[in-house]
This record gives C-alpha cells, structure tokens and sequence, in this order.
C-alpha cells in the first residue's frame, strides 16, 4: 500500500536533493508533524533482517555525512540529528 493511500505525506517521487530538503525541513521545522518510517524489505549492510529499531540505529550511523550511504540512510540520520538537537521528541 502507497503511503498516501493512509493519507500521509511521502517523497518518492522527489529528486534526491529535494527529498533531502523535504526530510530535513519537516524533522527540524516542523516538530508537531507526526513522523511515520517504514523500513520494511531494508536489511542491515552486514545482511541481517534487523528489528525496527536495530535497523533505524544502524541506518543512522550509516547516513553520516562522508560515508557512503543510501537515500534511507540519509534520512533517519537527519531525523536521529534532529531527536539529538531537540528539535523534536
């Protein structure tokens, strides 16, 4: 099921830099919007199916600026940054 069909806000159809944008705009500006991550199908670089959780900590780390990461990656470590500076709960 696309996203949108639950009524929620998606960038897959952007450009890499405008999802970038996007995510960062919403995870730093916009604190009273509810975040939805659906990491389904992702696995870890070393091949484990992780957890939720082990998955969104790995893809953190991954998505650090200077490392070589995916579009996924990128995007929970701006929303880990943005837990991180307060910026959201």
């Amino acid at each position: 099921m696309l996203p949108e069909a639950n009524g929620y806000k998606h960038f897959l159809d952007n450009s890499l830099e405008d999802a970038m944008a996007n995510v960062r705009h919403v995870a730093h500006e916009q604190p009273n919007i509810r975040i939805h991550v659906v990491l389904d199908g992702f696995i870890m670089p070393n091949g484990k199916r992780g957890e939720p959780q082990e998955l969104f900590e790995d893809f953190y780390k991954e998505g650090m600026v200077g490392k070589s990461w995916i579009t996924t990656q990128c995007e929970m470590n701006i929303l880990g940054e943005s837990v991180r500076l307060e910026n959201r709960s």
